[in-house]
C-alpha cells in the first residue's frame, strides 16, 4: 500500500444509494480496497443484491439493507441489521430523490435527511 493512502482493511462503510451509479461505484471501490459494506437503497432490493454479489467477489462481507435514509427510526433499524454492535468507520451518502422542479419544499426533502439523519455508533 502507498503510504499516502488509508487503508480501508478492518474497516465499515456504510453507503447510501448503492443500487446504482455513484453509489454503487464507491461501493465497488471500497470493496476492492478491502472495506466490509453495508449496502442500502429505499426501495430496489434486487439491484442491491446484484451490487452486493459483486462486492462480495473481493472477498469482504456484505449486508444489504432498505430503507428511507430520511427516517432518523429506519437509520436505527438499517445499522443494527447491517452492522450491529461494529461502529462503521465510513459513511457515504448517494441517495437521491428526484423532486427538483417543485420550489424549495422539494429542496429541503432532498438535502435535508443528509444533514439531519445521523447513523448511531459507539464512542470511539
Amino acid at each position: 500500500m502507498d503510504g499516502n493512502r488509508l487503508s480501508l482493511r478492518g474497516k465499515t462503510a456504510f453507503v447510501t444509494g448503492a443500487s446504482r451509479n455513484i453509489g454503487r461505484a464507491i461501493a465497488l471501490a471500497f470493496a476492492a480496497e478491502g472495506a466490509d459494506l453495508v449496502l442500502n437503497t429505499r426501495v430496489n432490493r434486487e439491484e442491491l443484491e446484484a451490487v452486493a454479489a459483486e462486492c462480495r467477489k473481493a472477498g469482504v462481507r456484505v449486508v444489504s439493507v432498505l430503507g428511507d435514509i430520511g427516517d432518523a427510526a429506519a437509520v436505527e433499524t438499517m445499522v443494527q441489521q447491517g452492522i450491529g454492535a461494529t461502529r462503521p468507520s465510513v459513511l457515504t451518502n448517494r441517495s437521491a430523490r428526484p423532486r427538483w422542479r417543485t420550489g424549495i419544499a422539494s429542496w429541503r426533502s432532498i438535502f435535508t435527511p443528509r444533514s439531519t439523519s445521523r447513523v448511531p455508533s459507539s464512542p470511539a
